[in-house]
């Protein structure tokens, strides 16, 4: 992974390091305990090699890219391991996918007076475009979508909107996930988005970054 630590001082790249940690583990990249593992690492890091080594297997930030993104190789599956085409969809009420999943190489999202959420941080995609066809009336698709991966929106909005704020227009390689959102909205919307790290979280970041520089000075 090529950072905008590469070529600055120590301690200013272990600060950036620190930063990027506090991004993913707000955006639930990383688990609390892996975060404090991280941060010692950091901590102790007695160069730029090992600093870059603890942000090797995660996305790419958007702040830390030097050329094309690129999210987690354990996010990117083979084709065969994924399903072709899936359906979800919600009438007057909401439906969420969320967790560990495999995402269909084509899934088409209906929301007449309801929601639908497809959270894709955990989920694990095939190579290539992953297709999400839209048909939203009166109500919202809403597509949380992983760091690294490239999104594409071209859908059509009547009273409605589709709204792409995630993903890198420059990309990755041929096998590199790309979300494409099409479709169509009346009344309602379609988004692409990453997740907003909530203040809750960024909190428990703090106390945790707190406890982790004490325990280092501790030692030594």
């Amino acid at each position: 992974m090529t950072t905008s630590i590469t070529g600055r001082d120590l301690e200013t790249a272990r600060d950036d390091v620190i930063q990027a940690l506090g991004v993913h583990f707000a955006s639930d990249d990383i688990s609390l305990d892996e975060l404090d593992r991280r941060l010692t690492l950091a901590f102790r890091a007695q160069n730029l090699a090992e600093l870059t080594a603890v942000l090797d297997d995660l996305p790419v930030l958007p702040a830390f890219a030097r050329g094309p993104m690129r999210v987690s190789r354990e996010h990117v599956l083979t084709s065969n391991d994924v399903p072709p085409r899936g359906i979800v969809g919600a009438f007057m009420g909401g439906t969420s996918r969320t967790g560990p999943w495999f995402v269909p190489r084509h899934i088409k999202a209906v929301a007449v007076m309801g929601g639908v959420e497809l959270d894709m941080r955990n989920a694990r995609f095939a190579p290539g475009v992953t297709e999400i066809e839209v048909f939203a009336l009166m109500g919202g698709v809403d597509v949380i979508v992983p760091h690294g991966v490239r999104v594409e929106a071209i859908g059509f909005a009547v009273m409605g909107g589709f709204d792409a704020t995630a993903g890198d227009v420059s990309g990755g390689g041929p096998d590199q996930p790309v979300i494409r959102l099409s479709g169509f909205v009346a009344l309602g919307g379609a988004s692409a988005r990453h997740k907003t790290p909530s203040n809750k979280a960024l909190a428990k970041f703090e106390k945790r970054l707190t406890a982790v520089r004490a325990r280092i000075r501790g030692d030594r």
